[in-house]
């Protein structure tokens, strides 16, 4: 196997491992949403839509992360790479934004859009050193 489809393995897994975890963030939230409710106490409906949206917001993640990863593999090119990319990008800012003002868990997503990143960056780079080759008369 080439080291390019190594770089693209790597891709496909970090991208699914960081589906997994929004997939996850977002089954806890929906669980869980408006808290927990004592016998003889009644739910918050304000809560448990606030809570609903941001389970949905972590679902729409998941997709958002599935989606891209299917156009980048069924089209490589630049623009999908981009693309790939910015996304990355959002869920590392928006992962190290839920650390600071939720937990410390959500650093995990941060761990793994920034390796991905860097692999898309490799991939991009091995991608554009082979098209510059001029070609070796024989």
């Amino acid at each position: 196997m080439t080291s390019r489809r190594w770089f693209l393995v790597g891709i496909v897994v970090l991208v699914l491992a960081q589906t997994l975890v929004w997939l996850f963030a977002g089954s806890v939230w929906w669980t869980f949403r408006g808290g927990i409710v004592w016998p003889g106490q009644e739910p918050d409906p304000t809560r448990i839509a606030r809570d609903s949206f941001v389970a949905i917001a972590f679902y729409i993640a998941a997709a958002i992360n599935v989606a891209v990863l299917l156009a980048f593999l069924a089209r490589p090119g630049r623009r999908f790479t981009l693309l790939l990319a910015v996304i990355q990008t959002i869920n590392a800012l928006a992962a190290v934004a839920f650390t600071l003002v939720i937990d410390k868990a959500w650093i995990l997503i941060t761990a793994l859009a920034v390796p991905t990143l860097a692999l898309l960056y490799l991939a991009e780079r091995r991608r554009s050193t082979a098209t510059l080759q001029p070609i070796q008369p024989s």
